[in-house]
C-alpha cells in the first residue's frame, strides 16, 4: 500500500461529496454541502468518512443519509484502488467556505503505520491548494 494511493482515495471520496450529484452512491437528491457548511453554526462541516458521520457541525437529514452511503462507497473506491479500508486509521474531511477559494475542503488522513497528511483543495473538480514558503 503507498501512501500516496491512500491520499488519492481521499481525494476522490470528498470531490464526488462536494459535487452534489452523488454518483458514488447513486443518491438521486442533489446534496450541497457548502451552502449547508455556510449555515452551520461555526461555518463548517466535518464528516468522518470511515464512521460515515458528520462529526462537526449541523446537516439536513439529505446530507446525513449520503454521508452514510459515503462510507460503502469509501469501500468500494478502496477495492477499486487495490487498497484495503482497514489502510486508513483516519479520514476526515473538513467542508467550508471562505472569500478567496470559495467552497474548499481539507482532508486529514492518517494510516495504520502512523503516516498523516493533511492537504486542502478547491474548485470543481477540486485541485489541491499549494502555499507558498
Amino acid at each position: 500500500m503507498k501512501f500516496g494511493q491512500l491520499k488519492s482515495v481521499a481525494h476522490n471520496i470528498a470531490d464526488s461529496f462536494t459535487s452534489g450529484i452523488c454518483l458514488l452512491i447513486n443518491c438521486v437528491e442533489f446534496i450541497d454541502v457548502y451552502a449547508e457548511a455556510q449555515v452551520s453554526p461555526d461555518g463548517y462541516i466535518i464528516v468522518d468518512f470511515l464512521e460515515g458521520s458528520i462529526i462537526e457541525g449541523v446537516a439536513s437529514e439529505t446530507l446525513l443519509r449520503a454521508t452514510k452511503h459515503y462510507k460503502e462507497a469509501l469501500r468500494t473506491l478502496c477495492e477499486r484502488h487495490g487498497l484495503a479500508f482497514d489502510d486508513f486509521e483516519s479520514l476526515k474531511v473538513r467542508f467550508a467556505v471562505d472569500r478567496v477559494y470559495g467552497g474548499y475542503f481539507v482532508a486529514e488522513i492518517r494510516d495504520r503505520q502512523g503516516r498523516s497528511s493533511i492537504d486542502r483543495y478547491a474548485g470543481s473538480p477540486a485541485r489541491r491548494i499549494r502555499t507558498r514558503r
